[in-house]
């Protein structure tokens, strides 16, 4: 059975669909599953508006493009990265880059925490899952190690 169903409630919506459409004045912005809905937001518009994302200035990109297996990202004018996407301790992997930053925040939510960190003045939300930052201190200078997959590039659309 086809059924649709309209809905702004995000969640409700990445739980009960099959696929879903986003619209932006009246215009289709994305159809697809939830997971790439979410995961590989096809514009700016439906990463802001799916979730909670990260916005990653200009400066802040350029120094994870420099840094070893940075080469891969994007380097655009409007990148974001979800604040669940980015961790507290290096994975064996080795893909990720590193970001110095310094804890300005911590805000227990029970099974999460947010940690608001900052990078030359701006500030990157990471929320963190169990006791990974049982240990995090305010105003502590830490690496946030990110995977430059992870990150969402969109071009700037001048028609707009």
């Amino acid at each position: 059975m086809t059924a649709v169903y309209v809905t702004h409630d995000q969640e409700e919506a990445l739980e009960l669909s099959d696929y879903i459409a986003v619209f932006n004045n009246g215009r289709i912005e994305q159809i697809d599953t939830p997971n790439e809905i979410y995961n590989h937001s096809a514009t700016e518009f439906v990463c802001n508006f799916i979730g909670n994302a990260n916005f990653l200035p200009p400066e802040t990109v350029n120094y994870l493009h420099q840094q070893p297996h940075g080469s891969s990202i994007k380097l655009s004018n409007k990148n974001y990265i979800r604040e669940e996407k980015i961790d507290l301790k290096p994975h064996s992997d080795g893909r990720y880059v590193e970001l110095p930053v310094s804890v300005k925040t911590i805000s227990f939510r029970g099974v999460l925490t947010a940690l608001t960190c900052e990078f030359k003045n701006n500030q990157i939300t990471v929320v963190t899952q169990g006791d990974q930052s049982k240990d995090i201190q305010l105003n502590q200078s830490l690496p946030l190690y990110i995977d430059p997959q992870n990150i969402l590039s969109y071009e700037v659309d001048n028609n707009v």
